[in-house]
């Protein structure tokens, strides 16, 4: 047996890694990424002060709570409605009705949920 002279390649295992140039690399990422690349003198809208609490925090904050309590609102009313509180009645048949109201309503937030994503992308 005779050795040559160049020695095999070395296995790639998950700690070895090939050594490319920054522009490479960059031009590779920008390839994978599915994001729209803007340009940088286009930015987005700039994040207005509102209750001291930036864009994040608004959202984390505020927002979501309110939305969190808007969706407490028809448990209210049921609750309402069964104890006769506020002038509200469940009628005659109140299992029919808890049926009726829990079923509609359930189909209420099904069909919020799904107007999301088409009203994201029509807004932008």
């Amino acid at each position: 047996m005779t050795e040559s002279a160049t020695p095999a390649p070395a296995r790639a295992g998950p700690l070895t890694h090939e050594v490319r140039p920054a522009h490479e690399v960059r031009a590779t990422h920008e390839a994978r990424s599915t994001h729209e690349v803007r340009p940088a003198h286009v930015s987005r809208a700039p994040s207005r002060p509102f209750f001291g609490l930036n864009v994040d925090r608004r959202y984390r904050f505020v927002y979501k709570p309110a939305v969190f309590a808007a969706s407490l609102a028809p448990f209210g009313w049921l609750v309402c409605c069964l104890f006769g509180w506020l002038g509200f009645s469940a009628g005659v048949d109140p299992v029919k009705f808890l049926e009726l109201e829990c079923g509609q309503t359930a189909l209420n937030f099904i069909f919020i949920t799904l107007m999301v994503t088409p009203v994201r992308q029509l807004s932008g």
